[in-house]
């Protein structure tokens, strides 16, 4: 339920909070981040910093964090905060500084009737199995591992993953693979009812942004891809049952349009939240708070002894596609690049001397664009030769040797 009034006392929050699991403040006096992170802190016991991390999240001030930098293109599956780490926050909130022209609400969905409605079946083999989520790092794919776990060195790294029952394998180009399983279900510990507590909707590789899944198995395979999600044992998960487990996400799903000013509190254990994609500016922070352990609930982990059962299908290449293409010369193609790299990173201009990765192009954004110079021209440019390359007019060097070949 969302309540649409500041309600009493703290006491009253609390209550309501624990049995709807979400609560909706209108006009609170919540006008920036210092104001939120007050706010939210008359509500919570201990402030949770963000370690593990699955998104990029620029620091505002304090305990205040952009909600995500993920681009407004695409859509954040539903998923309850960090579930797939060691530690989660209890409570999660979300400010609204500015809201956008279109889209960009933020879902949420009781997973109380998750679990509820799960076909029994398949429920009981994630109970019993868990979730494997497998996940790389760097490149070009996924995040950095410097900044997911806050380490400066692999030897910090190494130790947090030893402690925290996740498999880690150093690959090359300073590239980092991890492997952890999580159980897919827990027992809330003050409502004391079973809960959807899992990232294997929000990590499936069918979850992920169709451009990105599309050019990274048609150039390197599944065990490329920045993260996917497995039965706990390694066994693939099949696309009809996450596809399950999204419509029974979907039937339970709330919407609301966000208000400047507004500030939504979560019970993370009993809601799960997403994004949706946004047109304009949209500005909303998250701060989260009084964090919990698997241990604290019983359940000890283990680092996994099994990996995902991955076979690597031979990728197809541009000379395959059967579209037909636009043909352009050098100068008509170099114009149009630089336009779309613009349109994707929402700038007015960008010049060829400009490095794609050093103006804010991040895996997400290229994978569009490599999209479409695939689709456009038959040209399969790779992600690293985006990412890595010290500026654009050295990307269109190596698309025009592949269109004269």
């Amino acid at each position: 339920m969302l309540e649409p009034h500041p309600l009493s006392s703290i006491e009253d929050v609390n209550e309501r909070l624990r049995s709807d699991g979400a609560i909706l403040f209108h006009d609170v006096g919540v006008s920036d981040a210092r104001s939120f992170e007050e706010f939210a802190g008359r509500h919570i016991s201990e402030w949770m910093g963000y370690q593990d991390r699955a998104t990029k999240r620029g620091h505002i001030e304090g305990h205040v964090h952009t909600s995500t930098d993920t681009s407004p293109a695409f859509s954040i599956a539903l998923h309850c905060e960090s579930s797939f780490t060691s530690r989660w926050p209890q409570k999660i909130f979300f400010y609204c500084h500015s809201a956008p022209t279109s889209g960009g609400r933020t879902p949420i969905c009781d997973v109380r009737c998750v679990y509820r409605d799960i076909d029994p079946g398949i429920r009981a083999k994630f109970e019993r199995l868990g979730v494997m989520y497998f996940r790389n790092f760097g490149k070009g794919v996924g995040m950095d591992w410097r900044e997911v776990f806050q380490k400066a060195d692999r030897q910090s790294v190494d130790a947090y993953c030893a402690s925290h029952a996740i498999h880690t394998e150093w690959l090359d180009d300073d590239r980092l693979r991890t492997i952890q399983v999580r159980p897919a279900t827990l027992m809330h510990p003050i409502v004391g009812q079973t809960v959807w507590f899992n990232h294997a909707l929000a990590l499936h590789k069918s979850s992920l942004a169709d451009s990105l899944m599309k050019t990274l198995m048609r150039q390197r395979g599944e065990s490329y891809l920045p993260h996917n999600a497995y039965y706990g044992s390694g066994e693939p998960i099949p696309s009809e049952v996450i596809q399950h487990i999204r419509d029974v996400h979907n039937r339970h799903t709330i919407l609301f349009d966000w208000r400047p000013g507004d500030v939504l509190m979560l019970d993370n254990m009993l809601m799960a939240h997403g994004r949706e994609p946004y047109e304009g500016e949209r500005v909303v922070y998250a701060a989260m708070a009084d964090p919990l352990t698997w241990q604290e609930v019983g359940i000890e982990l283990t680092v996994p002894k099994a990996i995902p059962k991955i076979i690597d299908s031979e990728t197809s290449k541009a000379k395959d596609h059967n579209l037909a293409y636009v043909e352009q010369g050098d100068k008509e193609f170099s114009r149009w690049f630089l336009k779309a790299v613009a349109t994707e990173l929402q700038m007015e201009t960008v010049d060829g001397t400009d490095c794609f990765s050093a103006i804010g192009g991040d895996s997400l954004a290229g994978v569009t664009l490599i999209s479409e110079v695939f689709d456009r021209y038959g040209v399969d440019l790779s992600l690293e030769t985006l990412m890595e390359s010290e500026t654009i007019d050295s990307v269109l060097d190596e698309v025009r040797s592949q269109r004269s070949r």
